[in-house]
């Protein structure tokens, strides 16, 4: 069987490319037809709807016909009737055929009878279609009326008359042990006159003995097409024509299923063997097979497969994308509402306004053909939790973007767009960060490389990676996590950027919580607090300073929260309590070390390393106030810690859209470690000085703003 003839929209030519059983109906027809006694312009018809498979039943009838009869004694002659455009056009082309194989069978004995048939009709000229007209009871006497006969008669008075022709072919044909049988498929493809003519054609110039008419259109659009020009006729003008009449089967839905079975194995074969069996069957029976009603169903979904699924075949996931690509081929009203609704859509909780989920889920059923409403219910239900009557968790949303679900906020483009958006990863680098995880170097350089991609939000490619292997962390084996985390801290400063930090007035987010929700994804529920705490410990060793030291202020407040904080639960403590001294005494010994340093005090971030310095013992702020005095020392200096007890906030007034930035200086902070009055005023005698760098300068120009504004704190 050929890819050709099952995929392109070709029917099939051979029993054994049958997957419909439709094999035993053409059968049974080709044995009625072998075994017509004496016919006489005998025409059958094969009914179906666009899609139905009534070309490929013909070809197996013809397939048939070999066994039923010799090869002798049955002549089949194909016409296709709409490679003609036009009533003269067909008027000739039928004729031309019906000559060629007469005359290619019986040669001398028709003796050009059939041209003196046409040349009669088509010298008629306009008047043929309304001659024609009138033919369906009359047969050929009444193709050529008072007028017509009037024009004949003008121009051909000398010569035989149609009918003594008609009569000679028919003796000669009545005499012959062969029959002709003449297939006209794809009957519906013709214009609403074109059609008309072609039966009436039949009817009367090919109502001739031993001559057999296999006809394949949609009844129900002929039967249109003849109420529309007849409105008395109907259903009654084809009864004249046709002697049976034959509906195309309906296809057995369990072979159609298992035909579009094999189509997504065959098409997304290498995305099967980790497959979701329940969720895949379930989207199968509620999403896909109950929308595909044809085998021209699952050629169009085929052929669309083929070319889609190339550029996302392991981003998306299979029961999924084929789910919403027979949205998109059968239902696409739907499928543009889906498009256009991704802020609906992607919701977790589907608990909340149950009255409002049920009328926007009614709002898409409408955009659903008749026949497919019943399905579509379900359908949507299955693919997008938001419609459940069920509460979801966070568990719940990042199992979904493991499984790179059509419903989650972070896919969902990928399935409309058919290509992967810049914040995501695709399936094959996840795939080698698992691979990759226990290997430092790997990792570090994967990390690093990620940091210097900006991405068109202005973000760096790190948030993407924290967030995609947090998703899939679980497949990181127990043995390598320590290594994985070891090469994430040692260069999570370096990797830290403000502007991968969220933005917004709700956003929390930055490098360091993401590496935090990381290392607790890696850890909390796959070990205990004995298991966890050494591999913590032993990747802080080579941790870079500020999140070396974030990560021991975190550790701290799991045993001594803030005020208002309650202590963490023994099992949600990231190490054991009893390791807690020594990672404090770590972590301060390194930020002494390096507090001596210029690249300390040039630390971007160097205001929250104080912070967090000082709050890790009682002793600290002594150390920190130390510090202060020996390199407040330099107008340069100065500058530094400006810039370091500069913050920003975000506001937002009434109904205006627009983030507001507003510089603050820390007062209160900086009154912990020095005079904040005389600290205000050098920086003036600096700024009236104007002799340091611009950018130093800038530093000290912000911090005395923000100093003076009434909203410092």
């Amino acid at each position: 069987m050929s890819n050709t003839s099952t995929y392109n929209d070709s029917p099939i030519l051979l029993p054994d490319e049958d997957r419909l059983s439709i094999g035993s109906f053409a059968e049974g027809i080709s044995k009625s037809i072998a075994n017509l006694d004496s016919p006489v312009g005998t025409t059958l018809s094969i009914n179906g709807a666009w899609g139905s498979g009534k070309s490929s039943i013909i070809n197996l009838v013809r397939h048939h016909l070999k066994t039923y009869s010799d090869n002798e004694e049955i002549v089949v002659v194909d016409f296709k009737c709409w490679w003609f455009r036009g009533e003269e056009a067909l008027t000739l082309a039928f004729m031309q055929e019906l000559n060629a194989v007469l005359d290619k069978t019986l040669g001398d004995k028709i003796n050009g009878i059939i041209p003196k048939i046409s040349k009669k009709l088509l010298q008629t000229g306009p008047l043929i279609a309304p001659a024609l007209s009138a033919a369906t009871d009359g047969g050929l006497s009444s193709l050529l009326i008072p007028k017509a006969m009037d024009f004949a008669e003008q121009f051909f008075s000398d010569e035989e008359p149609i009918e003594k022709v008609f009569e000679q072919l028919s003796e000669i044909l009545k005499k012959q042990n062969k029959k002709f049988l003449i297939i006209l498929d794809d009957l519906d493809r013709l214009t609403p006159d074109e059609l008309l003519l072609m039966f009436r054609l039949i009817k009367s110039v090919g109502f001739l003995p031993n001559v057999i008419y296999l006809l394949a259109f949609d009844r129900e659009i002929a039967e249109k097409t003849v109420h529309e020009k007849y409105p008395s006729e109907g259903a009654h003008f084809l009864e004249k024509i046709i002697q049976a009449s034959f509906d195309a089967p309906v296809p057995i839905k369990t072979d159609l299923n298992f035909w579009v079975g094999q189509v997504i194995e065959e098409v997304c074969s290498e995305c099967l063997k980790d497959l979701d069996e329940a969720r895949f069957w379930n989207l199968f029976h509620d999403c896909i097979a109950p929308f595909i009603q044809s085998p021209r169903d699952i050629v169009k979904l085929k052929n669309n497969l083929e070319f889609a699924w190339v550029s996302i075949s392991r981003d998306v996931n299979v029961a999924d994308f084929v789910a919403i690509e027979i949205i998109r081929l059968l239902e696409p009203d739907l499928y543009r509402a889906l498009r256009n609704s991704k802020d609906i859509l992607c919701k977790s909780q589907g608990r909340g306004n149950r009255n409002n989920e049920q009328e926007i889920l009614q709002g898409f059923i409408d955009k659903v053909s008749d026949k497919n409403k019943a399905y579509a219910k379900d359908a949507l239900r299955r693919l997008f939790p938001v419609f459940e009557n069920v509460l979801y968790g966070e568990d719940s949303r990042l199992q979904w973007e493991a499984e790179r679900l059509v419903c989650t906020d972070k896919h969902f483009d990928t399935y409309f767009r058919l290509t992967i958006g810049d914040d995501i990863l695709r399936q094959h680098e996840i795939d080698q960060i698992i691979e990759n995880a226990g290997n430092v170097e790997f990792i570090r350089e994967l990390l690093l490389s990620a940091s210097t991609e900006i991405q068109k939000n202005g973000k760096s490619k790190v948030p993407i990676l924290l967030e995609e292997i947090k998703v899939h962390a679980d497949k990181i084996p127990d043995d390598q996590i320590e290594p994985f985390l070891t090469a994430i801290f040692s260069v999570a400063d370096e990797i830290y950027r403000e502007g991968d930090s969220d933005t917004g007035m709700l956003a929390i987010g930055d490098t360091y919580l993401r590496i935090h929700w990381l290392l607790r994804k890696c850890t909390l529920d796959r070990f205990s607090l004995d298991q966890r705490s050494p591999i913590l410990i032993k990747a802080i060793e080579t941790a870079s300073l500020e999140w070396l030291l974030d990560f021991t202020v975190s550790c701290d407040r799991d045993y001594k929260p803030l005020e208002d904080e309650q202590p963490s639960a023994e099992e949600k403590c990231l190490v054991l309590k009893a390791v807690l001294p020594d990672l404090i005494e770590h972590a301060c010994s390194q930020t002494t070390e390096t507090a001596q340093r210029d690249e300390f005090i040039q630390h971007p971030r160097l205001g929250r390393m104080l912070f967090r310095w000082s709050g890790l013992n009682q002793d600290n702020d002594a150390i920190v106030k130390a510090w202060m005095d020996d390199h407040l020392t330099t107008d340069k200096n100065y500058a530094y810690i400006a810039r370091a007890f500069t913050s920003e906030t975000k506001s937002q007034s009434g109904d205006n859209y627009m983030v507001k930035i507003n510089k603050k200086a820390n007062k209160k902070g900086l009154a912990v470690f020095a005079d904040a009055e005389a600290f205000k005023n050098k920086l003036e005698d600096i700024q009236r000085q104007n002799d340091l760098p611009k950018e130093q300068m800038e530093h000290i120009n912000i911090f005395l703003e923000a100093w003076n504004a009434k909203d410092d704190w």
